[in-house]
Parts: structure tokens; sequence; C-alpha cells
């Protein structure tokens, strides 16, 4: 039987003509980009390991602006579920955090600096809230806790091109 692919491994066959624009910007700038790659996952990894520490264990959040900000942002919501594991026929992943807030279900994603929500996030979001309903999808950007909403009105395209990356990443794993 084929191992469900995860929805990260899905996205990473799509082309991202955007990130090698990017990569040259930092190049010309004169730095490395394995070094800003590194320095930046670091602090994001910081940033929601934090969060998730504060959620799943109430551990205070240590950043003193990201501890501002969570409780800012997460006041008068109730936090259903984090990290969790979600799978299905065609992919699995694991979502951020699910909340309610004024009778809605938020379904959202951690990004670190986010400055506009891409399609691989779209994809991402959409793929994991077809697994686990909810009203809203969103990205929350950290450490300001700005909130990016996904407004989808046809999720037919996005369904197809993650099943059509289901298909090419089986048919991929059958050549090695």
């Amino acid at each position: 039987m084929n191992k469900i692919p995860s929805v990260t491994k899905l996205l990473q066959l799509l082309d991202k003509p955007a990130l090698l624009k990017w990569a040259n910007k930092i190049g010309l700038e004169g730095t490395r980009l394995e070094e800003y790659q590194s320095k930046s996952k670091a602090k994001g990894n910081s940033y929601h390991n934090q969060v998730e520490a504060m959620i799943k264990h109430n551990n205070e959040i240590e950043d003193p602006y990201l501890r501002e900000q969570y409780h800012l942002f997460f006041d008068g919501s109730e936090i259903l579920e984090s990290e969790k594991i979600v799978k299905g026929e065609h992919w699995q992943g694991r979502f951020d955090i699910k909340f309610k807030r004024n009778g809605m279900t938020y379904l959202c994603d951690f990004k670190s600096n986010a400055k506009r929500v891409y399609l691989e996030n779209k994809l991402q979001l959409v793929a994991y809230s077809e697994l686990e309903k909810v009203d809203a999808i969103g990205i929350i950007s950290l450490p300001d806790f700005k909130y990016y909403p996904v407004n989808i009105k046809n999720r037919t395209p996005y369904i197809g091109i993650l099943r059509a990356l289901s298909h090419i990443y089986t048919c991929k794993e059958s050549i090695k």
C-alpha cells in the first residue's frame, strides 16, 4: 500500500518562481542564502515553539512582544486544538491551531513575518480544512499575530491541484 504523502511533500512538487527572485535579492545584498535561511528558520521555530508550549502546557511565552500579542489575539477565543494530525485518502498533515471566536471556528497556520498569503499557503489550509471542517481558514503572522484570512469561494481548483500533486507524488515514488 502506498504511503499517504504529507501536504508539505506535495507542496514541494510545485515550482515557486518567487523564491528564485527572493534568493537572488538576498544574494545581491551580500548575504549567503543558507545563513539567512538558518537564522530565519531558528527565529520562526522559536516563536512557534513558545506559542505551542503556551497552548499545550500553559508555559508563559518568553519573548515579551510575542507574549503580549498572543494574549491580545487570543483573548475571548477558545483554543480547540493545536498541532493536530489529520489524515485523508490523498494527503495528511498537521495544522497549527483551531480555535473558536464569536461563534466561528478557525483553522490557522502560523507563519513568521507573513506579509501576504501565497498559493502554497492556500493549498495547505484547504488541504487541512478538507479533513477538519471549520468556518474560516487563515494565516497568523508571528510575532505580531496579524491575521490574514484566506477566503476561497470555489475550492474545486485547489482540491484538483492537491489531488493532482498527490497523484504525481505517488507516481514518482513508484519509479524510485
